[in-house]
């Protein structure tokens, strides 16, 4: 087996002492009772201690408290024989530092002396240092030198020139499991043919041809692990050191990982940052802005490149140290505690709104201007002041319509405290057996449109009795435009809905006796009308006839006879046409529907259709004819004046000795339950009731109208 070969001349005590002054760990070594017999040079670096302060002074006063127990163990251990090393423990520099010390020892117990070597594992530069020392100086060390290379902490084998392995340490078995006797007198090729074309053997190679130093770190696959190797040449072939550092480069891999993505993540902040309605800000310890937003330029007037690096206080106005704000600020910072209030600063006049939230760095605050939400919380006050005294039932509602807010006005209205409304729909509530679900349908449509409406509805107290409402519904936003919530005014009209009842009543009482009047009055000058004109045709008739028998100047008597049969034309067209009912005659009421339809249709305003299925040997009296004629003729007049429609389809059908009259309009619809000027629609349903019949409307603001009329064929 291939050993390293040393000189036989051994050093000088000189050459010792140069090297041992000369190395960059410490080499030193204890006697019994653990106190320092020699130290050498690199004391002064690694500790700050020169090796005079430390001779004869015990060890254990360097060490740390808190390593003090595994020191003792260790060192009782190598006492015994054992061979340390990688021992790890902290020593306290003069200057007051903690440095990490890597420690290799054994016991000499013939001379009772413990030797070591301790490296300063924070110093890498050390590390690399002291292993070029050792190439250059490895074949001119003696035995003990030797020995302290088998406890290097990495590992190291020495290669000739034709890379024949010609020493391979203890650490070169561990790190990289293969024996000392497996690996000497070996060629490094043989023994490790996938080390061709990598980083190992391009760099080895360099080392020994150029004769230079060589450190790199490389990922040997076959071992599945990262290596940190220093290649320096030496007499007659090249020494190489390596350590295992798989965990510190998957470790730093992790590292750069994390950094990427916390940088991802900070770019992302910053872009949540700059879009955010908060103003933001972000100082360090010492009040210096370290984050300034767009919004923050926004709300306080400053730019940021005015801001950053600067004093916080500085950039503020004068006597804001005076404001609730600074006072905060200073409280957040320097008790560590998160804080949320309003103010109002003079400096800006305006109303803030201010998050502040401790950093290991110092500050982040958030504010807003909430100027408008202070004069909204202000107008509400006020609005909800107005409330509780007005005698109007009052409720605020938001936009999926749960109650927020009741007055006592609406409790005596409805008898509802407000704990049993807050929080319910109101409608849920108030919504009975009578209530017309057209009007709920026309409330649900108008909420959807947040425009302000106005509509009347019979609602239900808590205790059953029923009351009519009339109900104010106004939309509230916020300053950009989102819907916050309603307001909603509600009027008892009770009693006036009883007083238009009973009007209506005599109203149609009235209606029906002006409607007999006008159809009487009508009769008679139509009777009147047809007994004169009667008479006239009678004259005519005789004129004519002296005209046959030659009596009298006939060129004369046909004029008069011509003038006198126009004036009748005329007046028959006109008056009877417009005052007489359509039933006088031998005319059916198909007819009479049919003549009104073409009369209408004529203007060219609508597109009527007319369905009388089955209506062909159907007859009626005079009374209900006449109803449903004028009945029909006054609902398309208000078609044609207010429904801005354009297609009416006309029904007239008997079913089982009823009579029943249907017209659909396309039309803009209306609120059947809102109170309307005119008596138009009262005169029919009066003509419907006068002849035992009914009339119905149906009709909804965009949905256009349906009447429906029944009538007994002989009332």
């Amino acid at each position: 087996m291939k050993t390293l070969s040393i000189h036989h001349r051994y050093p000088s005590v000189e050459q010792l002492k140069k090297m041992f002054d000369s190395s960059l760990d410490v080499i030193c070594s204890f006697d019994s009772k653990g106190c320092f017999i020699e130290v050498s040079n690199a004391c002064r670096q690694v500790w700050g201690y020169a090796p005079e302060e430390l001779i004869g002074r015990p060890y254990m006063e360097l060490v740390m408290e808190d390593d003090h127990e595994q020191t003792i163990e260790a060192a009782t251990r190598i006492t015994k024989g054992e061979n340390m090393t990688n021992f790890e423990n902290r020593y306290c520099c003069k200057d007051g530092r903690i440095v990490p010390m890597v420690w290799s020892a054994h016991w000499n117990e013939k001379e009772k002396v413990m030797f070591c070597i301790a490296r300063d594992a924070s110093q890498k530069k050390a590390k690399e240092e002291l292993q070029s020392r050792y190439e250059k100086e490895l074949y001119q060390q003696n035995g003990q030198m030797q020995e302290m290379l088998e406890r290097i902490t990495d590992g190291f084998f020495a290669l000739d020139a034709s890379f024949t392995i010609t020493y391979w340490n203890t650490q070169a078995e561990v790190i990289l499991g293969r024996k000392r006797e497996e690996a000497l007198g070996k060629n490094l090729w043989d023994i490790y043919p996938d080390i061709e074309n990598t980083p190992f053997a391009s760099n080895y190679k360099k080392a020994l041809h150029e004769q230079v130093s060589v450190s790199f770190e490389a990922f040997f696959a076959p071992h599945d692990r990262w290596y940190e190797v220093g290649v320096h040449p030496s007499q007659g072939g090249i020494s190489v050191f390596f350590r295992d550092v798989t965990e510190h480069k998957r470790e730093e891999e992790r590292r750069k990982n994390y950094e990427a993505h916390i940088k991802n993540q900070n770019k992302q902040l910053v872009n949540i940052l700059e879009s955010t309605n908060d103003g933001f800000i972000a100082v360090d310890t010492n009040w210096k802005v370290t984050y300034w937003n767009r919004q923050a330029e926004i709300i306080l007037g400053t730019k940021r490149q005015e801001a950053l690096g600067n004093t916080f206080w500085d950039i503020l106005p004068k006597g804001i140290e005076k404001d609730h704000f600074f006072n905060e600020c200073h409280r957040a910072l320097s008790q560590g505690v998160a804080i949320e209030f309003e103010n109002y600063t003079p400096q800006y006049k305006i109303w803030f709104e201010n998050r502040i939230y401790p950093s290991n760095d110092g500050l982040y605050i958030f504010f807003q201007n909430i100027d408008e939400k202070k004069q909204a919380e202000t107008e509400l006050q006020r609005l909800s002041l107005v409330a509780k005294e007005t005698e109007n039932a009052v409720v605020f509602i938001t936009p999926d319509r749960k109650t927020t807010w009741v007055n006592a006005a609406f409790t005596r209205m409805t008898g509802y405290a407000p704990e049993e409304v807050i929080g319910n729909t109101p409608a849920k509530l108030l919504e009975g057996p009578g209530t017309d679900p057209v009007t709920v349908k026309f409330i649900h449509e108008q909420y959807k449109t947040e425009k302000p409406f106005q509509v009347e509805i019979l609602n239900y107290k808590k205790s059953g009795e029923p009351f009519w409402s009339e109900l104010h519904i106004q939309p509230l936003f916020d300053a950009t435009g989102k819907l916050e919530q309603f307001f909603s005014l509600r009027k008892d009209i009770t009693k006036r809905k009883a007083l238009e009842k009973e009007l209506e009543v005599q109203q149609k009482k009235t209606t029906a006796a002006v409607i007999a009047a006008q159809e009487k009055e009508r009769a008679q000058v139509s009777l009147e009308l047809h007994d004169n004109v009667n008479q006239v045709l009678t004259t005519i008739k005789l004129y004519m006839e002296l005209c046959r028998d030659g009596v009298g100047n006939t060129q004369e008597i046909l004029e008069r006879s011509i003038g006198l049969m126009q004036e009748s034309i005329t007046e028959i067209r006109s008056l009877s046409k417009r005052l007489s009912a359509p039933s006088l005659g031998n005319i059916k009421l198909q007819e009479s529907i049919k003549d009104l339809l073409d009369t209408v249709a004529a203007t060219g305003k609508l597109v009527i259709s007319l369905d009388m299925e089955d209506m062909s040997d159907v007859d009626v009296n005079q009374e209900v004819h006449l109803a449903l004629y004028r009945i029909l003729q006054e609902h398309l007049t208000n078609i044609l004046k207010h429904a801005k429609a354009q297609s009416v389809q006309v029904i007239l059908q008997d079913s089982k000795g009823t009579i029943q009259l249907v017209v659909i309009d396309d039309g803009q619809g209306f609120d059947i339950q809102r109170k309307r000027n005119g008596i138009g629609i009262t005169n029919m349903i009066t003509r419907a009731e006068n002849s035992k019949g009914m009339l119905s409307l149906n009709s909804a603001p965009g949905c256009g109208c349906e009447l429906k009329v029944s009538i007994p064929r002989f009332g």
